[in-house]
């Protein structure tokens, strides 16, 4: 399984301290779209898989719409600094290797 995308967005305010990561990961011929949540200091965060497709593109538009759903929303969660500490993630970096439309 390789992870070719990772978009982390992150929601402060005087009640709470979250993050919601969206990435994809390729599995064989297959992506999938995967949302990881939870507050930021919490030692586990919870997972799931949104979508699951054969196109990468239309994975793509899912991991986008889920993100400006998530950035329009109630919350208004923002992108997330890349030196944000997460403490029950290991991601190394905000944004992996950007998916190129074809």
């Amino acid at each position: 399984m390789a992870n070719i995308y990772r978009q982390i967005l992150h929601c402060k305010n005087t009640t709470s301290d979250k993050v919601f990561i969206v990435e994809i990961h390729q599995v064989g011929k297959k992506f999938m779209v995967m949302t990881t949540w939870g507050r930021r200091t919490a030692t586990a965060l919870s997972s799931q898989v949104r979508f699951e497709t054969g196109i990468q593109s239309k994975a793509l538009d899912m991991a986008q719409k889920i993100i400006s759903g998530k950035m329009n929303g109630k919350n208004k969660y923002k992108l997330a600094a890349s030196d944000l500490k997460i403490s029950g993630f290991d991601g190394k970096s905000t944004t992996l290797t950007q998916i190129d439309r074809k």
